[in-house]
C-alpha cells in the first residue's frame, strides 16, 4: 500500500488523493513477482522524473547566469554608431557580417555615386558662375558622366524595395539631402533573398544596370575627381568630402569593377542613414560566451530622435557613447548655432546624470581621431572653435588629452554614484586598431553581466 504522512507525523491514507489513486491501481491479488516488477518500473519512472527536474533546474540556472546582454549605441548623427556595431560584429560574429556583403555592395555603390554627385554639382555651379577655373575638359567630363544620375536613382529604388508591414516603402525623405531608410524596413534581409533571384534571372534593371554604368564611367569619374581644377573648386567652397562617412572616391577603379565584392574594411566604411531604432541580434561565434545573444540597439542620433532614448534604458548592460572629435569645427545640421563637440558634451552630461543609468557601464569612444589628426596637421586651430583650449599646442596628443579630461570630469561630477571611467581614442573605420578596444568593451560588458547575475 502507498501511504502518505500527515503534518502531525501519523500515516494518512485518506486525505492524499494521489496516494489513493495509486493504491487503487494495485491489483488485490498481486503476487510477489508482479509487485517487484511494479516497484522496479515505479523506481525507473521516479528516476527519469528526477533527471528531467534536474535538467530543467540546470537550464534555469544557466539562463540566469547567461543573461541576455543589451547594449545601446548613443551619439549624435554621423558619430560612428553603425560602424561600431559592424566592428563588434566583425570581432565576435564575422560570418554573419560577411553574409551581408551583397547588400553592402549596393550601399557602397550608392555612397560612391553620392560623393561623385557632390563633385559634379560643385563643378556645374562653377560653370553657371563662369568661374575662371572651369575648363573645357571639365565641361566634357560633366556631359560624359550624366548617366550617373540614372544609376543613383536605380540604386535608391533597389534599396527602397523592402516593404514595411503597413505597406509603406522603406525610403525616408530625411531632413538633410542624405538618402535614408527606415530602420525596420529589413533592407539587408530583402537583399539576401533577392540575391538568388537576380543571379538566376539576370535582372539588369536592378543589378547589372547601375553596375554597368559605374564600370563604363569609371575612367571619367577618376579624371574628374583627380583634376586639379576640381580640387581647387572644392577647396574654394570649403567642401571636404574626404571627412564624410561613406567616402570611396579614392577607390573608384576597384569599386566600379563589375565583379567587385566588398572587403571587411569596405563594409565598415559604408554609410546608410537609418531613421528610427535599429535592433541587431548578435549571436557570439567565438570566445567563452559563444552562443550567447547580444542585443545591440543603434538609436538615432539626430535631435528629433533623441526623445526615444530613455525608453531603451531599462535592463541595459552597457552604453557605448560616441563623440566625434574631428567635428570640432562643424555645427549641427539641425541647428547651425550649436557646435557638434559642444553638443556631444551636453549629451554625455545628460547620460551621466541619469538616475536610470546609475548602475550601467558607460563606455566612451572619442571617435574619428584619424580625421582629427589630419585636420590639426592642416593648420585648423582648435582654440578658434573651443576658446577654453586657449593657446595649448595644437597637436593630436594635447587635443585628445584635453577632451578626455573634459569628458571624464563631467562623468565624475554628474554621475549619481561613483563609476569607472572607460574612455577610448578611436578611429572605428580602422578595424585593426579598433579590435583591441572592442575586446576591452567585451570584457567590461561580460564582467557587468556576471555581476548583475550575482555570479561575481
Amino acid at each position: 500500500m502507498f501511504n502518505a504522512r500527515s503534518s502531525s507525523g501519523f500515516l494518512n491514507t485518506v486525505d492524499d488523493p494521489l496516494t489513493n489513486a495509486l493504491n487503487a491501481m494495485i491489483p488485490p491479488d498481486e503476487d510477489p513477482i508482479a509487485r517487484a516488477n511494479r516497484l522496479a518500473l515505479e523506481q525507473d519512472a521516479r528516476r527519469v522524473s528526477e533527471e528531467i527536474e534536474e535538467r530543467l533546474r540546470l537550464e534555469r540556472l544557466e539562463k540566469k547566469n547567461k543573461k541576455i546582454v543589451k547594449i545601446l549605441l548613443l551619439g549624435q548623427s554621423e558619430s560612428g554608431k553603425s560602424t561600431t556595431l559592424k566592428n563588434i560584429q566583425l570581432c565576435y560574429a564575422p560570418q554573419s557580417l560577411r553574409q551581408e556583403a551583397y547588400a553592402w555592395r549596393t550601399i557602397i555603390h550608392l555612397n560612391l555615386l553620392r560623393s561623385m554627385q557632390i563633385v559634379i554639382d560643385t563643378v556645374s555651379q562653377a560653370n553657371r558662375e563662369n568661374a575662371p577655373s572651369f575648363t573645357d575638359d571639365l565641361r566634357r567630363l560633366l556631359i560624359k558622366l550624366s548617366p550617373l544620375k540614372q544609376a543613383e536613382e536605380l540604386l535608391k529604388m533597389k534599396i527602397s524595395l523592402p516593404q514595411e508591414e503597413d505597406g509603406e516603402s522603406g525610403i525616408v525623405l530625411a531632413d538633410s539631402n542624405e538618402f535614408s531608410v527606415r530602420s525596420a524596413s529589413g533592407w539587408k534581409q530583402a537583399f539576401n533573398k533577392m540575391r538568388g533571384i537576380t543571379s538566376a534571372r539576370e535582372d539588369s534593371r536592378f543589378d547589372n544596370g547601375p553596375a554597368s554604368i559605374l564600370e563604363a564611367c569609371a575612367e571619367d569619374m577618376i579624371a574628374l575627381w583627380t583634376d586639379p581644377a576640381t580640387k581647387q573648386l572644392l577647396k574654394q567652397r570649403r567642401i571636404r568630402i574626404e571627412e564624410s562617412s561613406g567616402f570611396f572616391l579614392d577607390d573608384i577603379e576597384r569599386i566600379a569593377n563589375k565583379a567587385y565584392l566588398p572587403t571587411d574594411d569596405d563594409i565598415l566604411r559604408a554609410r546608410l542613414r537609418t531613421v528610427g531604432v535599429q535592433e541587431h541580434k548578435l549571436s557570439l561565434e567565438t570566445g567563452p560566451e559563444r552562443g550567447q545573444d547580444w542585443y545591440i540597439y543603434d538609436v538615432g542620433g539626430s535631435r528629433s530622435q533623441r526623445s526615444a532614448w530613455e525608453s531603451f534604458f531599462d535592463d541595459v548592460n552597457a552604453i557605448i557613447f560616441l563623440a566625434p572629435l574631428a567635428s570640432f569645427d562643424q555645427s549641427l545640421a539641425e541647428d547651425k548655432r550649436v557646435n557638434r563637440v559642444e553638443d556631444s558634451l551636453l549629451l554625455w552630461k545628460s547620460i551621466c546624470s541619469s538616475k536610470l543609468l546609475a548602475k550601467v557601464e558607460l563606455i566612451l569612444f572619442l571617435n574619428k581621431c584619424d580625421l582629427l589628426a589630419k585636420k590639426l596637421e592642416s593648420g585648423i586651430r582648435l582654440a578658434k572653435f573651443v576658446p577654453s583650449f586657449k593657446d595649448h599646442p595644437n597637436n593630436l596628443e594635447t587635443v585628445t588629452k584635453y577632451f578626455r579630461a573634459k569628458f571624464k570630469a563631467i562623468q565624475k561630477e554628474y554621475s549619481p554614484s561613483p563609476r569607472m571611467f572607460y574612455g577610448h581614442l578611436t578611429s572605428v573605420t580602422d578595424a585593426r586598431s579598433t579590435a583591441t578596444i572592442v575586446a576591452n568593451v567585451h570584457e567590461v560588458v561580460v564582467k557587468g553581466n556576471l555581476q548583475s547575475a550575482n555570479v561575481l
